[in-house]
């Protein structure tokens, strides 16, 4: 059985990180990382050395499932006020637009490869 807690502690950052990269943060991240230690913790898996490959398969997946998900029930666009907004947010903006223009399997592995 894997030591969830010994998971969780170690690597519960790095999920929520590639989840908030992947989905956009905010709750999505949050609820899906919670998803994959629940997973985890349920599992009769045996983790023998570094588990992350494993984390990270089961993070993988629930984001192919969220965004088919989300193209299969869009959510209603809600209206924007345009406001001044500091020069790291638009730097964050251009990333998170360059990202999503990425076809999904070199999203991912830039993903995995910087978070």
């Amino acid at each position: 059985m894997a030591d969830s807690e010994g998971l969780f502690a170690a690597y519960h950052q790095k999920v929520f990180k590639y989840f908030c990269r992947a989905v956009g943060g905010g709750d999505a991240a949050r609820d899906l990382t919670q998803e994959v230690f629940l997973r985890v913790s349920r599992s009769q898996a045996s983790v023998n050395g570094d588990g992350s490959p494993w984390l990270f398969r089961i993070a993988r997946n629930l984001v192919l499932d969220h965004h088919r998900s989300r193209s299969r029930h869009p959510e209603p666009s809600a209206l924007i006020h345009e406001v001044a907004r500091p020069a790291h947010q638009d730097v964050s903006t251009a990333v998170n637009e360059a990202m999503a223009s990425l076809p999904a399997l070199d999203r991912d592995v830039f993903l995995m490869r910087e978070v």
